[in-house]
């Protein structure tokens, strides 16, 4: 019964921890950031909406640039895969050229693929159709 107890109450808090931790990030709010979360968990992907978010893909998503520079700045790893894509991935999805560049810029893997459909970074930018993502990788080369 203990064990049970325990294990709800660890559920629950997770829940709390990870609500929290989604309203933060949606304020760009880098203080709180660091006072809710140790350096250590930068990429442990959380359960928020039914989905899996670790902090960089959260920042992506909710553009929140201070956060993200701020995972950065912590070396967060910039290829874990939450969801089944990576914050590449993330940035193609939700439109995040200068987020997409400097990801890129700081060494993310663009062969990436997803664990689960096995799809990259070039799969999800033509998917999305994100000619100007397409454009910059050109520019690259």
């Amino acid at each position: 019964m203990k064990h049970v107890f325990f294990t709800a109450l660890f559920a629950l808090s997770t829940i709390m921890l990870s609500a929290q931790v989604k309203e933060i990030i949606q304020h760009d709010d880098v203080a709180q950031l660091k006072s809710h979360l140790e350096t250590n968990k930068l990429d442990e992907c959380l359960m928020i909406s039914g989905d899996n978010y670790n902090l960089l893909i959260l920042a992506i998503k909710y553009e929140a640039m201070q956060v993200f520079h701020h995972v950065l700045d912590n070396k967060a790893d910039l290829d874990h895969i939450c969801a089944d894509k990576s914050p590449l991935m993330y940035a193609v999805k939700y439109n995040r050229v200068e987020m997409f560049k400097t990801l890129v810029e700081s060494g993310a893997d663009l062969e990436v693929k997803s664990k689960i459909k096995k799809r990259s970074v070039l799969d999800y930018i033509k998917k999305y159709e994100r000619q100007d993502i397409a454009s910059y990788l050109d520019e690259m080369k």
